[in-house]
């Protein structure tokens, strides 16, 4: 008989859901496992998305680290640039006219027009031929990059790989790394962000900033972007000279001081035979020009006759332009890009005809907005002006907080732009006024002074004088405080009507006078020799390029010789 095989008595039967259950609790932790690593260690996984190429005709543009929000653009295969970033980035001279559609850029030898949609543009007034028309594109204008790279030296480059313009000013420090290990450039300063372009060992970096571990970075001429600090050597400092610009010499007498008088001329000039000697003045500025609307019209009242009795002693012209003191046909010439480029063709005109020597500006009562535009005024205004061999100088008040009379000037702007500002140190207690003071106290002079050059360097800086004084008078019969200008011999003549020598206050370093008369009382401060030669000294001490006289026709016998002897002290 068959014996059966099975299991020896009493084994107990062993189950197959154990070994089931084991593997189902190891699973869940392996996905559990999985699971936290993926939530501890996801964020620092690096992307390895790339990040997206802009459009061949909208390329990215890029100034030095920033990229802006607005592309360039390639048309034709050339560059153009929009004007907004390069305005915002590069230089803001350059400026967009909305009125008639152009592009304006000025530097400090040459001013150029550009029209939207046309090749012919002009620079100085001289036509000039363009590869590609300035444009508007979505509504925005565009410049060629050509022109601006050579007004405004700075290089511009299309990197074809990440599809990238890329404008480098001139005249900045770089900082330059070195890659020591394989590394991502990417768009922001993680690793789950977009990479715009892998980096190699010894690819060289410019360096603009740092964020945590990682450095805003540029590699040759392609697009910003952040890479590990750990993956890079910091190297030298590169910098970029900025072109040098011809130069032009606005005081041809380089070893003398400015010695300026302005000749008030309201309609008919003086005969040169009724002004006598004016020794050591080596500047004459008439009051000639004025912008009589705002079309950019401007009148003349020059003098062929004057201006060779002027060169004949020695002196240069410049002829002054004002704005007739009216701030609403002001700023609507100012805004008028087409205004301004009138009033200076009207201007080099008339300075060929009657050949000035220069031009002084001297606009006054303005509007606080329109004060930009008046900069862009002057900087239109100087290269044109240089072409001609003229200086030119813009008159400007002492700071205060009035918005037409101080505020309205950007004196660091028209620093830069013109030749020199001359200072009009005077009406520090102006003649509508309701309190007696003097035009002008030598610490309030001193206080004006150190405040402009807080804007604008010495050598440009002509310290304007007043040759003139206010008799304040108060009523007796409480009709208030009323005062009236005089010239330096009508104040004495008063002294000596009524038999009174003035004292010296020392607080205000002026000769003084106080009196009574019928039970009005007076008051008169005194220019003189001696403070003629303090106002001189303040000029000397902070390295003043001159000063100037406001106005011949005030002074008394021995002005001249005073303020020549002063200088040259």
């Amino acid at each position: 008989m068959a014996l059966s095989v099975g299991r020896p008595i009493g084994e107990k039967r062993t189950s197959i859901a154990i070994p089931i259950i084991t593997l189902a609790i190891l699973a869940l932790i392996s996905i559990a496992t999985a699971a936290f690593a993926w939530l501890a260690l996801g964020p620092y996984i690096p992307s390895n998305d790339a990040a997206p190429i802009p459009p061949a005709d909208r390329p990215s543009f890029v100034v030095g680290g920033s990229l802006h929000e607005m592309p360039a653009a390639m048309v034709d295969n050339e560059m153009l640039l929009p004007v907004a970033a390069v305005h915002d980035l590069i230089d803001r001279s350059v400026v967009w006219d909305e009125a008639s559609q152009s592009i304006i850029v000025t530097t400090g030898i040459e001013v150029m027009r550009m029209r939207t949609g046309e090749l012919d543009a002009f620079v100085n007034g001289k036509p000039a031929r363009l590869a590609i028309a300035p444009a508007l594109l979505d509504g925005k204008p565009y410049a060629p990059a050509a022109p601006l790279s050579r007004l405004l030296g700075f290089t511009v480059t299309h990197n074809k790989e990440t599809n990238t313009v890329t404008a480098d000013p001139a005249g900045a420090a770089l900082q330059t790394g070195r890659v020591v290990s394989p590394a991502a450039l990417r768009t922001a300063a993680s690793v789950k962000s977009a990479v715009i372009e892998r980096l190699a060992p010894d690819d060289e970096l410019y360096i603009f900033g740092e964020v945590n571990r990682w450095y805003l970075a540029r590699r040759g001429a392609g697009r910003p972007g952040y890479v590990p600090k750990n993956s890079v050597e910091l190297k030298g400092i590169v910098y970029r000279a900025p072109p040098v610009p011809e130069f032009y010499r606005a005081w041809k007498r380089t070893g003398e001081p400015i010695n300026l008088t302005w000749e008030h001329v309201l309609k008919r000039n003086p005969p040169p035979s009724s002004i006598g000697p004016l020794p050591g003045i080596n500047v004459v500025a008439p009051t000639w020009l004025r912008v009589s609307s705002p079309s950019g019209e401007v009148t003349c009242r020059a003098s062929a006759t004057y201006v060779e009795w002027a060169h004949a002693r020695g002196c240069e012209v410049w002829a002054l332009l004002d704005n007739d003191f009216d701030p609403e046909m002001t700023g609507a010439f100012l805004k008028d890009a087409s205004a301004r480029e009138n009033a200076i063709r009207s201007l080099l005109m008339y300075a060929r005809a009657f050949d000035f020597d220069g031009i002084n500006l001297d606009f006054e009562n303005m509007n606080m907005e329109d004060g930009p535009l008046y900069v862009q005024f002057v900087r239109e205004l100087v290269p044109m002006a240089h072409e001609e061999g003229l200086t030119v100088s813009v008159d400007v008040t002492v700071k205060s907080t009035s918005r037409n009379w101080s505020l309205c000037y950007d004196r660091k702007g028209l620093g830069r732009a013109a030749d020199y500002l001359i200072l009009m140190a005077y009406d520090e207690y102006s003649g509508g006024g309701r309190v007696p003071g003097p035009v002008a106290s030598l610490p309030w002079v001193e206080n004006g002074v150190r405040t402009l050059l807080e804007d604008v360097p010495a050598p440009k800086v002509i310290l304007g004088i007043p040759l003139y004084t206010r008799l304040w008078r108060q009523a007796a019969n409480g009709a208030g405080t009323t005062s009236r200008a005089l010239c330096m011999d009508d104040a004495l003549a008063i002294l000596d009507r009524n038999d009174i020598k003035p004292v010296w206050d020392d607080g205000l370093k002026l000769h003084f006078a106080r009196f009574d008369r019928n039970g009005d009382e007076y008051w008169i401060w005194f220019e003189n020799a001696d403070s003629l030669k303090r106002r001189v000294s303040i000029a000397k001490r902070y390295g003043l390029r001159g000063v100037a006289t406001w106005r011949r026709g005030f002074e008394n016998a021995g002005v001249w010789s005073t303020l020549a002897g002063a200088l040259q002290d």
